[in-house]
């Protein structure tokens, strides 16, 4: 084309063929099709030098964009596992207000649990009166001797009821007296009832005591009988002879001698069987299984737990033979201890 332009063809020297060839070459690039100009006809050829050999285009239809669609993701539930021991219907005793709960441990980042909160109540069902109580068992708040989850669930309760009452008997809404009678009612794991205590101490004793009836054979528990001293034995004899047993051998091969013994003196054969009581027969912890790889540390680890257990049995050594009018008169602090103690020695699993 340019060639024609110099060689004064006048077809080329106006501005209207240049026009035409532009026009025509933008609706190829845009894959529009050139106008017919008669019946049969084909678009005119494009002057020769105007592209190059093999440069002609093939015109393709212009491309439908297409739309993905991502599926609908569902967040993954909750882990929760249920507290079957917080979980049944809370009546107040007097006021008859009653709230079915479901109680579950959650994790920090359970979607119902508010941020940084220990715990929350909702209404799970309406029709029920269902409620979920949902708490972070690992919240610092739950550190401590005096804040428990029955705590925040009864506490939370008493909220609900003093609202309640607050609008249908403004007599009976007081929120003091609403969580006094809660606790009264729901939390006597936890109350100092001396006579409980005492009583708790006792059979925590008489367990472990028994314990070692399961000994097969009659020779173990005669030989464990023969390893006491004599004056403990003879307070296992007349103890039971007190009870009315005529034969004190057939206690002793049932292996319940133990269980007549004076508090004082179970703790006592505790520190020296402790093989009898560790490593799972009684108590989970590790105690001939502790290897450190030095026996000389394996015997300080050793001494150390039947440190820890002597104290623990000499609470409740205590407890036992205390009265409910000395518990009475004792500092909050030492019985809560002793309490604590006695609740260490249940055997693992039933805690």
């Amino acid at each position: 084309m340019a060639d024609a332009f110099n060689r004064n063809d006048p077809e080329y020297q106006t501005d209207e063929k240049w026009f035409a060839l532009v026009e025509e070459e933008d609706r190829v690039l845009v894959g529009a099709v050139p106008p017919a100009t008669g019946p049969g006809t084909t678009p005119p050829d494009l002057p020769s030098g105007f592209m190059d050999d093999g440069d002609h285009p093939t015109l393709q239809p212009p491309q439908q964009p297409t739309m993905t669609i991502e599926p609908e993701t569902v967040p993954p539930a909750p882990t929760r596992q249920k507290l079957y021991e917080l979980s049944r219907i809370y009546k107040h005793p007097l006021l008859k207000v009653e709230f079915n709960i479901e109680a579950f441990v959650c994790g920090q980042l359970d979607p119902d649990l508010p941020r940084r909160a220990p715990w929350v109540i909702k209404l799970e069902d309406p029709g029920t009166r269902t409620f979920l109580f949902l708490f972070n068992s690992a919240h610092s708040v739950f550190r401590s001797v005096t804040m428990t989850p029955i705590d925040g669930l009864l506490a939370e309760l008493a909220l609900k009821m003093f609202d309640f009452l607050r609008d249908t008997s403004p007599d009976s809404a007081n929120f003091a007296s609403i969580l006094a009678d809660l606790r009264a009612e729901y939390a006597t794991d936890t109350k100092l009832d001396s006579k409980a205590i005492i009583s708790a101490a006792d059979a925590a004793l008489r367990d472990i005591a028994l314990s070692i009836v399961d000994l097969t054979g009659t020779e173990a528990p005669r030989r464990l009988f023969d390893t006491l001293s004599a004056d403990v034995q003879d307070t296992i004899r007349r103890k039971v002879a007190s009870r009315g047993v005529t034969n004190i051998q057939s206690v002793v091969n049932a292996g319940e001698f133990l269980a007549y013994a004076d508090a004082s003196h179970i703790k006592l054969f505790v520190h020296d069987h402790p093989n009898l009581f560790f490593d799972g027969r009684f108590w989970a912890q590790p105690y001939a299984g502790i290897d450190f790889g030095n026996e000389k540390v394996n015997e300080e680890a050793r001494a150390k737990v039947t440190e820890r257990y002597d104290a623990y049995l000499a609470d409740a050594v205590w407890l036992s033979t205390q009265s409910p009018r000395d518990l009475d008169r004792c500092d909050r602090e030492e019985l809560i201890r002793a309490t604590l103690s006695v609740g260490l020695l249940s055997p693992d699993g039933n805690r």
